[in-house]
């Protein structure tokens, strides 16, 4: 039963780990994806500034400072495409998939349902559906029977033992195969022992007993353990939520501001510009991210 629970906790935590990497990996593909639209605008913006400043209605600084951040993120974006391509072969390795062979990665969002669960019917189903408190408990349950067992070495000891014999006179053949009684030779015999004196034993209750205490502390401290541990997970699906939509809204912010930048591009500077382009990166990657911590 143990090394079946063993093997099932292995199975889920592996389970487990290749959807989380499966996440990550999207992640990372739309922290790429982010990074290129903000190389498309910066590159929009570098060109403009250039535009300005050839025709003598911008500063050199100004058009300077757009390239130069426009070729900094084109060199940040080369650097995220070799991240994604070792996380895509990493990923291979944890499911079992040549390196060697083409893998297409399909970009499209597996959304979770968060669950809608009370702390303590959380906590209660954790009790019952833990793997690790179910070998707990029947450790503890062993334990408790190792107590008795050596309990049992200091009561008097009663043996009872016997031996039945038969023989043959030799004188007719059928006496052989059909034994009669005055061929028989039985003995029987009962010991008795008194506990007077069993040191030894004495001791094995003793650690037996401790061994139990020690047994009971874990148990309940790995209860209590599981008990904060599914309340912090509970609370942080509200948590994440609360986060994805803050993440959300800026998003959208950001966006509000880029398309109002457009709409009228001489009223603002160049660094208002980039640092909106930069804002949106960020709120896009922060989505991203709150979207992630939701779905593990």
């Amino acid at each position: 039963i143990y090394a079946a629970r063993t093997f099932e906790q292995f199975r889920r935590d592996f389970w487990f780990r290749i959807v989380q990497s499966w996440f990550r990996l999207l992640i990372q593909r739309q922290q790429l994806d982010n990074a290129l639209e903000s190389t498309e605008l910066l590159d929009k913006l570098a060109e403009r500034q250039r535009a300005l400043y050839e025709a003598g209605r911008a500063r050199l600084y100004d058009a300077a400072e757009a390239e130069n951040r426009a070729l900094q993120e084109q060199s940040r974006v080369a650097g995220l495409q070799e991240t994604y391509r070792l996380a895509v072969d990493r990923f291979k390795l944890l499911i079992n998939v040549p390196i060697g062979k083409a893998m297409t990665i399909d970009t499209g969002t597996i959304v979770i349902d968060p669950p809608v669960l009370d702390l303590d019917a959380a906590v209660q189903i954790a009790m019952r559906q833990r793997l690790d408190l179910q070998t707990e408990r029947n450790a503890l349950v062993d334990r408790q029977r190792g107590v008795r067992n050596a309990l049992n070495g200091l009561l008097p000891d009663l043996d009872l033992a016997g031996e039945i014999r038969f023989g043959s006179n030799d004188t007719y053949y059928y006496d052989a195969v059909l034994p009669s009684a005055e061929d028989m030779n039985a003995e029987a015999s009962l010991t008795l022992s008194l506990p007077l004196d069993r040191q030894n034993e004495r001791i094995a209750v003793r650690k037996a007993q401790i061994s139990l205490e020690r047994g009971r502390r874990a148990y309940r401290r790995q209860r209590d353990a599981a008990a904060i541990e599914v309340r912090t997970s509970v609370r942080d699906i509200d948590a994440n939520l609360f986060s994805l939509d803050i993440q959300r809204r800026n998003v959208e912010i950001a966006r509000v501001n880029i398309e109002s930048i457009d709409a009228d591009p001489d009223t603002y500077t160049v660094l208002d510009q980039l640092s909106a382009i930069q804002s949106l990166q960020r709120a896009q990657n922060g989505r991203a991210e709150a979207f992630q911590k939701v779905q593990e």
